[in-house]
């Protein structure tokens, strides 16, 4: 299609050039035609900054012209990120045309802020000194505020004794904080006092004069004081008998003090009456009867008295059992005497009592019948005590369905016992009671009368219930429009049945609003005036309503020059309207400003030495600004993308070329600076990442840069990294998309290294100078490098 309209644009052009000029003979020349021209074909499609052309023919004679389209101009995409924002620093958005890609401008992200995390504790409290708590960005990991955590205060603890007191000194109680130990206070203990000893005797009292005791601290061993002692009383001596005292009278002895010798007094010696001796037996006593001592004084002989001696009494023996106790007999035990052997006591042996054995049933239990467990004595196997067993009970089987349950009447499961076989019980089935089916329609509704659903059980057919079917109610078609609505008169709508045909209802269709038509000026507006615009119905004519005109407002014309306005100072222009010359308005007008001439050179520059330069207004001849005299200086250089420096990763190579580490794995749009030399930015690269591909387009700051070679490869692994020899390198095409997962083999990272050799000067627009300690650069060197790693 593209060459068939080459074909005819080329053909309209030979034919207007040579003006038919092969038709002359054959022909007269015609009249000028009335062309009447298609409706036109692109013969060139316009691009984003170029026209494009339009051509068309006259289908009467064929003649054809062509008309320029306009340029499409650029569509600006919604942008891409081409330097994140970060937390104090603003990023860059680009703008690029969807359709040519060429970038059109750059706007700046702001930067996002930092984020405050929940704080830590970079110096803790104490007890007499503040403590600090650091708040650092979550993000970026920059402190952003520290807060001062107030110091704990002390905590006094119960005391200790460190100085304890004395008798007569106090002592020191010391309160220490029970965090850090520090003293926080200290507190007198009163002193002990002295503790008085029991006394010690320094002169002992006499019978004629009191005696002196000492007393001392028990603790500190200091003389507290004396204390008096009472007189003694006096010691009786043994005394001396003065007269000796017989068996009927009274003797004396007199008593002196054995320390002072006073008289004590004398005291009588009773007579201590006749001394009787052990006495003499004169009759032995027996285990029944009495005997006969007769005593005698031993001082005089004299026969004092005779006494009997009691019978001796019966020497008891040991208790022997004459008669052995039973089960439930008591027996005898007899104690004799050992002298005379008469029984002198018996004594009851209690019973043994019945011993209880483990017992033994002598009649098993039943299922319905209890049994009998018998207790004997173990001794005299005497029948004790019976226990009844309880009867074991029906061990039921699992029952058998005697008569099954119908709809209304209950059926019956017999159980039987496993071990007697006998009925153990009747255990009644409930009736199943009836199961109701979906039910049918016996009456069906219809659209005004309710209908009947019968409900029956599924099982003995018999009715259980039944249902009213609602009326369905009329289902109204469409409608159909009986008369038809006017400006003025509204119109009718029919509403019928679909199912009975019955006619349902009748709508009224609202009157039609007037038909406004676009207006017509009535009254024409003026520069000053406003006009009026009438709106009538296009169906019936009437009035609908009127609208304003606004003024048409003056036309200012080119204005005239009052005051004429020069480089540095302000004019005036004065400015009247085109439809009724009124003057409309005057303006200032803005110093036209110095018009920029060429530099002339004032003192030539040399090669390492800058001149000066000077540039003049071409309107006033007024210096504008002066600046250096560059020789031009030119690099040869070779170009990388900036990112890591091979020789600072791999021992593989020396060189100082930077190689840029990509994520394939992160759709978008990713820009880089081009560095020259390891010395300059003079360009970016643009790395896009999207549906599986990767293409990679470079920009220079400068139309007038030149590029002697360009390459680009994209390394797997720093292990492809054997030589920079770019002939043996696999290389890719700048603009080109390359598939990640066929040429790349999906790899998620790869290692971007661009090598171009450019000649630049170091003086034109666009070179920007390039410092590895740049806060960018360090940033970038992080961000590749955790992406390598």
């Amino acid at each position: 299609m593209k060459k068939l309209y080459s074909f005819m644009l080329c053909f309209a052009l030979f034919c207007s050039l040579i003006g038919f000029a092969c038709a002359e003979e054959a022909e007269p020349i015609l009249p000028s035609c009335e062309h009447a021209w298609s409706s036109g074909t692109v013969a060139k499609a316009p691009t984003c900054t170029d026209g494009g052309l339009k051509m068309y023919v006259c289908s009467k004679c064929n003649d054809t012209r062509l008309e320029d389209i306009p340029a499409a101009g650029h569509k600006e995409d919604q942008g891409t990120a081409t330097t994140p924002a970060t937390c104090d620093k603003a990023g860059t958005k680009t703008y690029k045309c969807s359709v040519c890609s060429v970038t059109l401008r750059t706007e700046s992200i702001p930067s996002t802020g930092h984020q405050e995390n929940a704080g830590v504790v970079t110096a803790p409290a104490t007890c007499d000194g503040n403590g600090l708590k650091t708040y650092l960005c979550s993000s970026c990991g920059v402190t952003l505020r520290t807060e001062t955590i107030p110091a704990a205060g002390h905590k006094e603890n119960e005391g200790s004794i460190t100085t304890p007191p004395t008798c007569t000194g106090n002592g020191l109680k010391t309160y220490q904080c029970t965090a850090c130990g520090v003293t926080m206070r200290t507190e007198t203990v009163p002193a002990l006092g002295h503790t008085a000893d029991e006394g010690t005797v320094t002169t002992p009292a006499t019978c004629t004069a009191p005696g002196v005791k000492s007393i001392s601290c028990k603790i500190c061993d200091a003389a507290i004081g004396t204390e008096s002692i009472p007189m003694t009383d006096h010691t009786k001596d043994l005394g001396e008998v003065t007269a000796e005292a017989t068996c009927t009278k009274d003797g004396v002895v007199a008593y002196h003090c054995s320390v002072c010798n006073a008289d004590m007094g004398t005291v009588a010696i009773p007579a201590p009456g006749h001394l009787e001796d052990n006495g003499a037996v004169t009759a032995q006593p027996t285990c029944t009867e009495p005997g006969a001592k007769l005593f005698s004084c031993v001082l005089c002989d004299a026969a004092l008295r005779a006494e009997p001696i009691p019978a001796t009494g019966h020497q008891k023996g040991s208790a022997t059992v004459t008669t052995p106790a039973t089960c439930t007999a008591d027996g005898v035990k007899s104690v004799k005497c050992k002298v005379c052997d008469a029984v002198l006591e018996t004594e009851s042996i209690p019973a043994t009592g019945h011993q209880k054995d483990k017992g033994s049933v002598t009649t098993a239990a039943t299922c319905t019948a209890d049994g009998v467990k018998s207790f004997k004595c173990k001794l005299c196997d005497a029948v004790l005590e019976t226990e009844s067993i309880p009867a074991t009970g029906h061990k039921e089987d699992q029952g058998k369905i005697t008569a099954q349950p119908t709809c209304t009447e209950p059926g019956a499961k017999v159980f039987t016992c496993k071990t007697c076989k006998e009925i153990a019980r009747v255990e009644p089935i409930a009736a199943a009671g009836h199961k109701k089916d979906k039910g049918s329609v016996t009456t069906a509704a219809t659209c005004t009368t309710d209908g009947v659903k019968s409900f029956k059980c599924k099982v003995c057919d018999i009715l259980l219930e039944t249902e009213v079917i609602p009326a369905t109610g009329h289902k109204e078609d469409k409608g159909k429009v009986t008369a038809q609505p006017t400006c003025t008169e509204p119109g009718a709508k029919l509403f019928t049945c679909k199912t009975c045909g019955e006619t349902v209802r009748v709508e009224a269709i609202p009157v039609k609003a007037h038909q406004k038509d676009k207006g017509t000026v009535t009254t024409e507006p003026t520069c000053t005036a406003e006009g009026v615009k009438t709106f009538k119905c296009t169906v019936c004519g009437v009035v609908t309503g009127t609208e304003t005109v606004p003024a048409k407002g003056h036309k200012d014309n080119q204005g005239e020059a009052i005051v004429a306005p020069t480089c540095t100072a302000g004019g005036t222009m004065r400015y009247h309207c085109t439809v009724c010359g009124a003057e409309t308005h005057t303006d200032a007008v803005k110093p036209l400003g110095h018009d920029k001439g060429s530099w002339v050179v004032i003192v030539p520059g040399e090669v390492g030495k800058d001149g000066v330069k000077e540039l003049h207004c071409t309107r006033c001849d007024a210096l504008i600004r002066t600046a250096a005299d560059h020789v031009a200086q030119y690099y040869h250089m070779t170009v990388c993308s900036a990112g890591l420096h091979f020789r600072d990763v791999t021992r593989l190579t020396d060189k100082w070329d930077m190689f840029t580490p990509i994520n394939l794995t992160a759709e978008g749009l990713y820009t880089y600076d081009l560095i020259a030399g390891n010395m300059h930015k003079i360009g970016t690269v643009d790395v896009l990442i999207r549906n599986g591909e990767v293409t990679v387009t470079y920009e220079l700051n400068n139309d007038h840069f030149r590029f002697d070679e360009e390459f680009m490869t994209i390394l797997n692994d720093l292990s492809d990294v054997e030589r920079f020899d770019h002939s043996l390198m696999n290389a890719y095409s700048f603009g080109e998309p390359i598939s990640i997962s066929e040429e790349l083999f999906g790899d998620d990272v790869v290692l971007l290294y661009i090598c171009n050799s450019i000649v630049y000067d170091k003086y034109s627009r666009g070179v920007e100078s390039f410092s590895e300690n740049s806060r960018d650069y360090r940033e970038l060197v992080d961000q590749l490098t955790e992406l390598m790693e």
